[in-house]
């Protein structure tokens, strides 16, 4: 019996560090995403681009001889998630995004323009010839008429 009690708090004891362990990598990761984004809006404002209202208002496609890396995060509150399943276009063709909401367009297919669509986010568009994308999804907001 006292053996069991012994388990029984040290089981607790090691749930209750890692739910600290847990909330600190979470707090951790949001730092970073918040650092990236800041980072990366400074050294390339062409790839936050405002989405013109009408898709017409983007450049001309222009082909680009580099692939396209990227990752899609999505709002999720005050936290950023990992977008699966998010197609990722160049206006002639799109891929999707893998489990962790990584994407790659290569050279033979890549534009200037980028556009992503997932569910539950508002539509992303935006011209950009980086190497590497980063697209942060807004939550569509639904309202009844």
């Amino acid at each position: 019996m006292i053996m069991q009690v012994a388990r029984l708090g040290r089981t607790r004891m090691l749930v209750g560090i890692l739910r600290h362990a847990t909330m600190r990598a979470g707090l951790t990761l949001a730092a970073i995403s918040a650092a990236l984004l800041l980072l990366s809006t400074a050294l390339s404002p062409s790839l936050h681009a405002e989405t013109p209202a009408n898709p017409a208002d983007l450049s001309p496609l222009i082909r680009i001889d580099e692939a396209l890396r990227g990752i899609v995060l999505g709002q999720d509150g005050l936290a950023l998630r990992r977008v699966e399943g998010a197609h990722v276009g160049t206006g002639e063709t799109s891929v999707r995004t893998d489990a962790v909401g990584r994407f790659h367009i290569p050279a033979g297919i890549r534009t200037n323009q980028l556009n992503v669509v997932a569910p539950g986010y508002e539509v992303v568009r935006s011209v950009t010839t980086a190497a590497y994308a980063v697209v942060f999804m807004c939550p569509l907001d639904v309202r009844a008429i």
